[in-house]
């Protein structure tokens, strides 16, 4: 007996099934249970990741991406220009303050919007109203915006003009405000630029070409083709230095303006008043809804052409020699229906208004959305402007 029981429990010690021989587990349940039981746990737990995913707190997943936390690396403040109900409280997660089908009267006014906070701070110019589309040279010294005088009883349209001014060692305090252009007879006008010295660019329209087709379907300031823009260049003065056939004029640094033409991205000595092309396009004219942006270094451009729903990132080489100037691509990001793209300070990550396909459900969907250029990889953050009117919409820096 002894020796008996002792090789039934060698028996059962050796058995990794736990089972008594008899095709029933030792908890009594039988072993072809088990594998539905597992399934069942499985399939319930993938229900309940999809319904936290779509339903939960974050409520969304874009391209794929789901909205997670701001992500460390993403850090600074945007510039962007949000169309608000007049005597209303600004919410950029809200729409203004009120639901779009409320909203009776939208003036845009310009934003600090803090990445990592998500706090949006109205941005304030002594003696302006309605400021918008501001941008800050890269020693944070001087701004651009256009805006309204703020004792003008006219509309707005009739008397927007450009202002330069100088910041007092912050990013949002402003003092020495001056009007440098008026705007009257402008048809539109977009994306003023103020290089570390005080030099001013601003690009303006005189309205005698029809807008593209893409653009009056999004609302988008893109109209014509390059060769019927100007880009107005002021001195650190005030004074009008000369004018340019262009769009989206980005200073590089004090000397170097880049800017959009009919044959792609163009760099432009004021000094020695000399132009050169830094990419030609061989298929076609540029149109301008294409814009671009250049980093605070003068080595990385993003140009984005929603057209072909890419979205280049290059990097600049020698950009002040154009016997030796160089342009690589550094990353290359597809199917985004992008506009007004800023970089970071250092290069490393874009910010952009995307848009959704006008001929695909998602054409009312409307966010800035952010790209690593580090990976190619979209960064798992975006911000839902969706509520917001597009054609008033502007990403105008990122400091």
């Amino acid at each position: 007996m002894d020796s008996t029981s002792e090789d039934t429990n060698v028996l059962r010690s050796n058995r990794t099934d736990d089972s008594n021989g008899f095709g029933q587990s030792s908890s009594g349940l039988p072993l072809w249970a088990w594998p539905l039981i597992a399934f069942g746990i499985v399939f319930l737990g993938g229900i309940l990741w999809y319904l936290v995913i779509v339903f939960g707190v974050t409520n969304n997943v874009t391209n794929g991406v789901p909205k997670t936390t701001v992500p460390s690396v993403l850090a600074g403040s945007l510039y962007i220009t949000l169309p608000v109900v007049v005597g209303g409280s600004m919410d950029v997660n809200a729409g203004g303050g009120a639901p779009a089908d409320t909203m009776t009267k939208n003036t845009p006014e310009g934003f600090l919007f803090d990445v990592q906070t998500d706090a949006a701070s109205n941005f304030a110019a002594a003696g302006v109203r309605n400021s918008v589309q501001h941008n800050i040279s890269s020693n944070i010294q001087w701004i651009t915006f256009f805006g309204v005088p703020d004792t003008d009883t006219q509309s707005e349209n009739e008397r927007m003009s450009l202002y330069r001014g100088v910041l007092d060692g912050t990013r949002d305090s402003v003092s020495q405000v001056t009007k440098l252009y008026g705007l009257e007879h402008v048809y539109a006008q977009q994306s003023p630029t103020v290089s570390n010295d005080g030099k001013v660019a601003v690009s303006v329209f005189d309205g005698q070409t029809e807008p593209s087709e893409l653009a009056s379907a999004l609302g988008i300031p893109g109209v014509g083709n390059s060769s019927a823009w100007q880009i107005l260049i002021f001195d650190s003065e005030g004074k009008e230095l000369i004018t340019r056939f262009g769009t989206q004029p980005e200073w590089a640094s004090n000397s170097i303006l880049v800017y959009l033409t009919d044959e792609g991205p163009t760099a432009y000595n004021v000094d020695e008043e000399t132009e050169y092309s830094l990419i030609r396009v061989e298929d076609g004219v540029v149109a301008t809804n294409s814009m671009l942006d250049v980093s605070d270094d003068g080595n990385y451009l993003v140009w984005t052409l929603p057209d072909s729903r890419l979205v280049y990132v290059l990097e600049i080489r020698n950009l002040e020699d154009p016997q030796q100037v160089a342009v690589y691509s550094r990353q290359i990001f597809e199917n985004i229906l992008g506009f007004w793209p800023v970089l970071s300070t250092d290069g490393s990550y874009v910010a952009l208004l995307e848009l959704g396909d006008p001929e695909r459900e998602d054409s009312l969907r409307a966010e800035v959305t952010f790209l690593d250029v580090t990976n190619g990889e979209r960064v798992p953050y975006t911000i839902d402007v969706s509520n917001y009117d597009v054609s008033q919409l502007a990403l105008t820096d990122w400091k």
